[in-house]
């Protein structure tokens, strides 16, 4: 009887310590490995804000590919069309930027080798891109465009020999 009471017990003390408190604000596992990956998710939105072209390359790999959630080739991104976009005049010519990504979830592999975030955005640029004579009002004389899109996304990282990398979902 005894046996059968202690068992259960050093079973529960056991499975309790072994459990990892969440990462602040999170439900995700406060572990190296976790933090490593949002570190760099981090980093990411921290090089959207400042638009900083050379951060955020640094963190994509150069086996970047996205297929846009769709079967048609000719919507899929790469690592060179992400450089050339950071580094084009559009992206350099927009005025203001404001952001909000919450992570819902982050899973990572097994292997230890890949790991998905699951996060919200929603992203609103100023451009200069000047709207027709007829639509500008006293609202936006300078016909100046703030532009809003919010969605869930969900990135892909691998670990890679220079540390954990972007491969899908920018």
């Amino acid at each position: 009887m005894k046996t059968a009471i202690v068992f259960p017990l050093g079973l529960f003390v056991f499975l309790v310590s072994c459990a990892t408190t969440p990462i602040p604000g999170t439900d995700i596992p406060d572990t190296p490995e976790n933090r490593a990956v949002l570190e760099v998710f981090f980093k990411y939105v921290e090089a959207l804000k400042t638009q900083d072209a050379d951060k955020i390359i640094s963190l994509i790999s150069e086996h970047y590919l996205d297929h846009n959630g769709t079967d048609d080739a000719s919507d899929d991104v790469d690592y060179h069309a992400v450089t050339q976009f950071v580094r084009s005049r559009t992206y350099h010519d927009i005025k203001a930027v404001n952001l909000v990504f919450i992570v819902k979830d982050m899973l990572l592999a097994d292997d230890g080798q890949t790991a998905k975030i699951l996060y919200y955005y929603e992203v609103r640029l100023k451009t200069d891109r000047r709207v027709p004579p007829a639509e500008a009002s006293s609202l936006n004389p300078s016909g100046e465009k703030w532009l809003k899109e919010s969605d869930v996304n969900q990135m892909v990282l691998r670990k890679e020999v220079s540390g954990w990398k972007i491969v899908s979902g920018l």
